[in-house]
């Protein structure tokens, strides 16, 4: 028998015990008065320990720290390829789809531009190399400007095959940062 219990409201908090299913112990103790707890209410089975039933302001606050905690995570996200509109930079990796890369020094020809298709000159480029799986020490790199005005090559070292993403970060002459991440797989040779 399921027993429905009372319905209990105090000022701003409100509560509404529904009814619960026998659990074949029963209860131990009727449902306690609003008066006896203020911040809850206190139902107890046999042998189990109580369990305090939140109440209005309580899910305000749950509510609260829920959405703060999926509004980070979708800042957080960002598809791979993406322009950094922030910035107005489009940073391309310049290989051909078909360039191997295999395990030893690689080397990648960066490409800034700006989101007409300017190139971007006198730029600060760093590389950073890590695997797709935990635990490797990561790559570093530094590119240098090449003949071709907006690109710098760069050398970096496969310690490893596998898959690996190599984050793009330049600053720019005015100061700003653009920063991209491409996969990469690397072979053994």
């Amino acid at each position: 028998m399921n027993p429905l219990y009372a319905l209990c409201l105090r000022s701003v908090n409100s509560v509404f015990f529904a009814p619960q299913p026998d659990f074949g112990k029963g209860l131990t103790d009727a449902p306690p008065t609003c008066q006896a707890y203020k911040n809850g209410v206190h139902l107890r089975l046999k042998g189990n320990l109580p369990y305090l039933y939140p109440t209005g302001s309580d899910m305000v606050r749950l509510l609260f720290l829920l959405t703060v905690c999926l509004a980070s995570l979708a800042a957080g996200c960002r598809q791979s390829g993406q322009t950094d509109t922030a910035s107005g930079v489009v940073i391309t990796l310049a290989d051909s789809p078909t360039t191997r890369h295999v395990v030893g020094p690689g080397a990648l020809t960066i490409r800034l531009a700006t989101a007409d298709g300017a190139p971007i000159a006198d730029a600060t480029v760093e590389l950073r190399g890590d695997m797709a799986h935990a635990g490797m020490t990561p790559s570093l790199g530094t590119a240098t400007a090449a003949a071709t005005p907006g690109d710098y090559d760069a050398t970096i070292e496969w310690t490893m095959a596998g898959d690996w993403i190599v984050t793009v970060t330049a600053t720019l002459p005015d100061g700003g940062v653009a920063t991209e991440e491409f996969t990469l797989r690397v072979a053994v040779d």
